[in-house]
């Protein structure tokens, strides 16, 4: 409306529910994950006439330090491992090492460090994760696809898996939304109910760690043109998680529906509603 460049739109879904306004997009595309065909992410990647090494490291880390289950509970211990991630990273990029989770185990192996984390790894570069990793040209963003839904449907039956597709298909679109910005584009990202995939991981699994690269991705997304849009039915889907908790806390917006039975009060006392507000929404 401002005659502004056109925004990129990215739907995480899970389900199908935005297939039909994608195909009515003549620059919409729809993808559907699966088992077989995960996001092909490829994390190492870097294009040094497209981005900074030191933009790309900071985002990289982030997602590492994720996959290779650092907490920060303990931030003494976290900072560390941090700066071993990083010095590893660096390493690798500055000296031509493999520029794939190969090349980085080596590399982290000869840092004190860094050494306990090389055995986690393993799912990464030789398990059942390998996988997410090969290259699938068809699902990668694209600059003259402004709409693009990321379906999560067929992966609810391996949830650590889909745990990973989900951090990937962010870190990915982190990384496009940061190259777009600096032409002026804006880019929004949709979780709908996807991130949902990330539950199931109260014994530690992968989903697990996922609150603080997620809150990483929406905080520093806003500084590189990504704005961050999450839906659910009830407060309380967001509030209960970690991750969900990142996405309503670093949330300057909130949109509220009508709400259905007792959902209200959960409004009143998650985004501290006054008497008023809560008899506004009733009225909705």
């Amino acid at each position: 409306g401002r005659g502004e460049k056109a925004p990129f739109t990215f739907i995480l879904d899970n389900g199908a529910s935005y297939r039909r306004y994608i195909d009515l997009r003549p620059d919409g595309r729809y993808v559907a994950y699966s088992f077989d065909h995960p996001p092909g992410v490829q994390p190492f990647l870097w294009d040094e006439d497209k981005e900074d090494l030191d933009e790309h490291v900071s985002r990289l880390e982030w997602l590492l330090l994720d996959l290779l289950h650092v907490s920060e509970v303990e931030p003494e211990r976290f900072e560390r491992k941090k700066a071993a991630i990083e010095a590893a990273l660096y390493k690798v990029y500055r000296d031509g090492l493999d520029r794939d989770f190969h090349g980085f185990a080596q590399v982290l192996a000869g840092i004190p460090e860094g050494r306990e984390l090389v055995a986690a790894l393993f799912p990464f570069t030789e398990g059942k994760f390998a996988k997410l990793f090969k290259a699938r040209s068809d699902a990668n963003p694209r600059e003259d696809v402004y709409a693009v839904c990321y379906d999560f449907l067929h992966l609810t039956e391996h949830r650590d898996f889909a745990a990973l597709a989900l951090r990937l298909c962010v870190y990915e679109i982190r990384r496009f939304a940061a190259r777009m910005s600096r032409r002026h584009h804006r880019t929004f990202l949709v979780i709908d109910e996807s991130w949902a995939l990330l539950e199931g991981a109260a014994g530690g699994g992968v989903a697990s760690m996922a609150g603080p690269f997620l809150s990483s991705s929406v905080r520093m997304g806003r500084k590189e043109g990504m704005s961050v849009i999450g839906l659910s039915q009830v407060i309380e889907d967001f509030v209960r998680s970690p991750y969900g908790a990142a996405i309503v806390g670093n949330s300057s917006t909130k949109l509220v529906g009508q709400p259905g039975g007792d959902s209200v009060e959960g409004l009143r006392v998650h985004l501290r509603l006054t008497d008023r507000q809560v008899e506004q929404v009733r009225r909705l």
